[in-house]
């Protein structure tokens, strides 16, 4: 890996402890999505703001991949978290007033629910779903959508950027025969998973879909959900949302209340918590009931974490201040503002592009045609699409620069907060176009 010796200059102490972390952290990063040409290492962040060991200061429309909803050190949260410190962090046996207290707004407010059971993070969540729905349909196989993403598991991880049913490897290390089980289709593409139906549908256990696909910039055209909830019932297959983005970001009732579909399962995270780890898996009794922790259940789930003192404070908080104030309608009044402005700069800048998105979140994708499917995406300019978030991070805006990562705005956000991030957009591509044009 090689870091450009101008960025060293501009980060003398993130550099100082990249080097440290090479020595100790494989590839210093925990995370495969973390690493970026930039050496920034954090060191405390407020509201929509982030500063760096540098004391560099940053706008951050990052929020750690859609995790952060309200802002940084959000009042509510952090006051939640620090009561519960001097309280109950984990008990390990039975259940608190506070985990249901969760459940039960999660029942509330999320259509599919019946039921609820808590998890440490969305991958978590995504896992014990797929385990569930093999279960209930005493199937093996799962459909899954190009460019989505279900958590680092062998489930779901195969073909993350193919469409095809061929394939029977996946990344390295992941288990063969798991892969197998993993059908990838274009998102969108409704008449190939009819097809697909037709000819292996007594094999399928369930299709498991990002209900926006946020993760690969791509919404979905009208009757493709739908569709989707009737190929699944016809065939005694279920459909799982995987709203771990979506959910509390869109509104309280996720995608699934926008776009009044149900589905038989669903899983949340991210915005939950407002950072702190904590995810959901809900459904209707009928299904929920063959977990384990039912007395007459089949299906394993346990976890140390599950359920933990400060991750369920946090949620309860961050659910607490949705619930009480106008979360959803300032962060889509943001999001609505973001687009429309990134749209013109693109149209004045000369730029071709497409600004993708929808309520907090958006994208700024270079190319001539919107998506449709993730092959779509694969032709999107991504070295001026990364040229482009690097010139943004430099200049105090950080969207992370990652090949064609969303970005998000946040309650914390201000009009103002726009308006910066805007003019910097502006300078920033033409920075990163005329970078393009003498290359």
């Amino acid at each position: 890996m090689s870091i450009h010796a101008q960025h060293y200059t501009r980060y003398t102490e993130s550099a100082t402890i990249l080097q440290r972390a090479l020595k100790v952290i494989p590839g210093a990063a925990n995370s495969w999505t973390r690493w970026t040409d930039i050496p920034i290492s954090p060191a405390r962040a407020q509201g929509a703001r982030l500063w760096d060991v540098d004391g560099r200061e940053y706008l951050d429309f990052h929020g750690a991949f859609s995790a952060i909803v309200l802002g940084h050190a959000y009042p509510d949260v952090a006051q939640a978290l620090t009561d519960q410190a001097h309280g109950l962090v984990l008990a390990g046996i039975g259940r608190t007033p506070a985990e249901v207290e969760l459940a039960e707004r999660l029942v509330r407010h999320i259509p599919s629910a019946e039921q609820a059971l808590l998890a440490p993070s969305g991958s978590d969540a995504t896992y014990s779903a797929l385990r569930l729905a093999r279960a209930v349909t005493r199937r093996d196989c799962i459909v899954k959508f190009a460019g989505s993403f279900h958590g680092p598991h062998d489930y779901a991880l195969r073909s993350a950027n193919d469409a095809g049913e061929g394939g029977t490897v996946g990344p390295d290390g992941v288990l063969s025969a798991a892969a197998r089980t993993v059908i990838t289709c274009e998102y969108n593409d409704l008449e190939a998973v009819a097809d697909l139906f037709a000819r292996r549908g007594e094999e399928i256990a369930a299709a498991i879909v990002e209900p926006i696909a946020f993760n690969a910039s791509l919404h979905p055209e009208p009757g493709f959900l739908d569709g989707l909830r009737k190929l699944t019932t016809e065939h005694g297959a279920l459909l799982i949302f995987d709203e771990v983005i979506t959910g509390f970001r869109l509104g309280l009732g996720g995608a699934q209340a926008q776009f009044g579909i149900t589905p038989d399962l669903t899983t949340l995270g991210k915005a939950l918590g407002n950072g702190v780890p904590v995810a959901a898996l809900v459904g209707p009794e009928r299904h929920m009931s063959r977990f384990g922790t039912t007395p007459h259940g089949t299906v394993p789930y346990s976890g140390t974490h599950n359920g933990n003192g400060l991750a369920v404070a946090a949620a309860n908080a961050t659910l607490g201040v949705m619930e009480r104030e106008p979360v959803h309608e300032h962060l889509a009044r943001l999001g609505d503002r973001m687009r429309a402005g990134l749209r013109e700069i693109a149209q004045d800048c000369d730029v071709p592009a497409v600004v993708t998105g929808s309520a907090s979140i958006y994208n700024l994708l270079f190319t001539d045609t919107p998506p449709r499917t993730f092959a779509d995406i694969l032709s999107v300019d991504e070295s001026l699409f990364l040229a482009y978030r690097n010139e943004m991070v430099r200049r105090g805006i950080l969207e992370m620069p990652l090949p064609l990562m969303r970005a998000q705005v946040t309650y914390s956000h201000t009009d103002a907060d726009v308006d910066r991030a805007l003019e910097t957009a502006q300078v920033a591509l033409r920075a990163a176009r005329d970078q393009a044009v003498n290359s």
